[in-house]
């Protein structure tokens, strides 16, 4: 049977970086401490206000960048430069020199060594539903612009905006998502090696 749970603004931890502010949304295992960096995995939103961003080091972790609102344009030093819009993707290693330009919200996946993780995101139109077969793991969904219907298990979850639903080893469960008005849905998977 799986665990579903749903976490709010209450929920998060809000901090600042050098390029402005980050929500921490979990972390896993959920007594762990990001500046520890002993962690499995963690899931974030960030606000990213300054020109000019340096990123933070994070050696042994991969780290999975998705634009929610705005566009940067994100450097890997000696690696490669990457234009991000709006539900733009990049996937980099944590020890990697990185920089971007430009300001945005971004949402974040890290992922220690032990885990594997997947990161997307599509536009939800009203009367226009989603449907996804969950699998072994962690699944993710988060809510950006607006409320998300969510049927699983023959229960209606509402998930607000900027809130987080988690379900874990809902395996082959049918989940059907829709939007109650044009928002961004963010799916993230999250899997043991």
């Amino acid at each position: 049977m799986s665990n579903i749970k749903i976490f709010r603004q209450e929920d998060f931890l809000h901090s600042a970086w050098s390029g402005g502010t980050t929500t921490q949304l979990f972390i896993y295992p959920p007594e762990a401490a990001y500046a520890e960096c002993h962690f499995g995995f963690r899931l974030s939103t960030a606000s990213v206000q300054a020109e000019t961003s340096v990123f933070t080091p994070l050696p042994g972790f991969s780290r999975k960048l998705l634009i929610l609102k705005g566009a940067i344009t994100i450097c890997h030093a000696g690696r490669y430069t990457k234009h991000l819009k709006a539900l733009g993707t990049d996937a980099f290693e944590g020890v990697w020199e990185t920089t971007s330009q430009g300001t945005c919200t971004d949402f974040n996946l890290m992922t220690s060594a032990a885990y594997n993780g997947q990161l997307s995101a599509v536009k939800v139109k009203e009367n226009s539903p989603h449907f996804y077969k969950a699998e072994a793991g962690w699944i993710f969904f988060y809510a950006f612009g607006g409320d998300l219907g969510i049927g699983l298990r023959n229960e209606n979850i509402v998930l607000k905006d900027k809130q987080l639903l988690c379900i874990q080893d809902a395996d082959n469960e049918g989940i059907m998502i829709s939007g109650m008005a044009p928002v961004v849905l963010v799916k993230v998977r999250v899997f043991k090696k």
